[in-house]
């Protein structure tokens, strides 16, 4: 017996030994050891040792690629930056785009996690600049996926640098999430990117101007020709929330400014922490709309309006809109805002109304995790969010129209004829493609006759020749289901099934 005891020990001592050589072995940390012992960092917190990236740090900026807050004398970046981009990061359900969650990690996010909600976003690095004003308008917890391909990567990595060192809001509340398309990876060749530095009195737009000027034209011409993936930006950004509640606004969609009195970030948690929401979420799947409005002359710094008020009188004198009126208006039709401008004001976040749900309806709103994801497959504009909201509804939510709190959109009045002529080319394509597959999909899983609900836009010409009858292409019912109907479509309406090739 004392025998075993000795050898089990031995055993364990030895694996403490190597344990100890192995992470002090040189060579394996990415940074060079100095011989003078440098102060050591203070953490408030803990450290996520899977991405080696600190929580309420107080020391250097730390990040899952490794990069300084400032410039500094490093080894060798190129071969530092390939072997980290091939060892971390996954891949999405389809193999098409490698995200890197968490690549830079807001160094409040473990106090921010205790509030009720998150504000989950999504961009492009041109985008990127204007969450110093989300993070200035909502003090809470922000997740942000920036889609980076080719040489956009290291300038993406360089620009949030930029960020974090000049604003501490943006450093303190919005955690970074990374992503490429598998046919065009990170250019190694702009690593000389990552020794820029520049002072805090530029602004974003001339720091990005900066960085563009550093970058071969073909390749920004070659990065403009993607499809933007927003659903899949949306989904990153959205899963990596840590709070119960996540609201999904585009970046150019941003709370009131701060006024006197309580922020509309602190009144919505108190809403969604009070007995109202929970009432209302009890037994049934719920979601809170915000009421989304265009509004005049706020980019760059312009204010947006801080409250009801204030967006009222816009809405009077013309200045501002509901989204979408004019391209679009069952974008928020259902929310029925002219009703909702006629309700006195309140001072405390509560439910206007409950939303009758229709096809086509693309609210902003306010759910807890477990709503379904936004369709991946929808890339560009057209059929990203409304999909979603419409497998929501299949799924039991109920929607509400919250009163005393707006978003603003801050790309000015929207009209038909200055709409961009290629998002509506991505629309045609993708809502061909949601009546030619994804429709039977959703009436398939969720077991419901979508025929009433959906309708076929007229004039959808076929992306395929050759028609598919339905009958042969879906599961039929057994004759003995007491509802024996169709659980796709209409057997008499005029849809055509079609794969997605197109028309040669």
């Amino acid at each position: 017996m004392a025998r075993l005891i000795f050898r089990y020990a031995y055993l364990l001592a030895a694996t403490l030994v190597l344990c100890y050589a192995t992470i002090n072995r040189p060579g394996l940390h990415t940074t060079s050891r100095s011989k003078q012992p440098e102060k050591q960092p203070k953490f408030r917190s803990t450290v996520t040792s899977e991405t080696c990236i600190q929580v309420e740090y107080d020391g250097d900026d730390m990040n899952v690629f490794n990069v300084p807050s400032r410039p500094k004398q490093q080894q060798d970046w190129p071969g530092l930056l390939a072997q980290t981009l091939q060892v971390k990061g996954h891949w999405d359900d389809r193999a098409r785009y490698k995200h890197f969650p968490d690549a830079f990690l807001a160094n409040h996010l473990l106090s921010l996690s205790k509030y009720e909600t998150c504000m989950a976003t999504h961009g492009t690095v041109e985008a990127a600049g204007q969450v110093v004003r989300a993070a200035r308008n909502w003090p809470g917890a922000i997740s942000l996926a920036v889609f980076a391909p080719a040489s956009d990567f290291l300038m993406t990595v360089v620009f949030i640098r930029h960020l974090r060192k000049c604003f501490p809001s943006v450093r303190d509340q919005v955690t970074w999430h990374l992503s490429y398309p598998r046919d065009m990876p990170p250019s190694l060749k702009n690593a000389h990117l990552l020794q820029l530095d520049f002072p805090c009195s530029m602004t974003t737009t001339e720091v990005l101007t900066k960085l563009r000027d550093t970058v071969d034209a073909k390749d920004t011409a070659e990065v403009r020709q993607i499809v933007y993936p927003q659903n899949s930006m949306r989904n990153l950004a959205r899963r990596h929330c840590r709070n119960e509640w996540v609201v999904c606004p585009d970046l150019d969609m941003v709370f009131p400014d701060p006024s006197e009195g309580a922020s509309p970030f602190a009144l919505l948690n108190r809403f969604l922490g009070g007995p109202m929401a929970a009432d209302l979420c009890r037994e049934k799947k719920c979601a809170f709309v915000l009421p989304l409005y265009e509004v005049e002359n706020v980019r760059g710094e312009g204010r947006v309006p801080p409250d009801k008020d204030t967006l009222l009188q816009m809405v009077r004198k013309g200045h501002a809109q509901i989204y979408h009126l004019q391209v679009f208006d069952g974008n928020q039709g259902r929310s029925n805002l002219t009703a909702w401008e006629q309700l006195p004001p309140v001072s405390e976040v509560q439910v206007a109304f409950r939303v009758n749900f229709s096809f086509l309806y693309e609210p902003v709103y306010i759910a807890k995790h477990g709503s379904p994801d936004f369709e991946e497959r929808f890339l560009g504009y057209g059929m990203t969010r409304n999909t979603q909201v419409l497998e929501m509804h299949l799924s039991g939510y109920e929607f509400y129209l919250l009163d005393s709190i707006f978003l603003s959109h801050l790309w000015g009045i929207l009209k038909k004829k200055n709409y961009n002529h290629a998002r509506f080319q991505q629309i045609v394509f993708n809502s061909r493609l949601f009546h030619t597959f994804f429709m039977r999909e959703l009436a398939f899983r969720h077991q419901q006759d979508l025929s009433t609900l959906v309708s076929t836009p007229t004039g959808l010409k076929p992306m395929f020749r050759t028609n598919i009858n339905v009958e042969t292409c879906l599961h039929k019912p057994s004759t003995n289901n007491a509802q024996n109907k169709s659980y796709f479509v209409n057997k008499n309406a005029k849809i055509e099934f079609r794969s997605t090739i197109n028309n040669k």
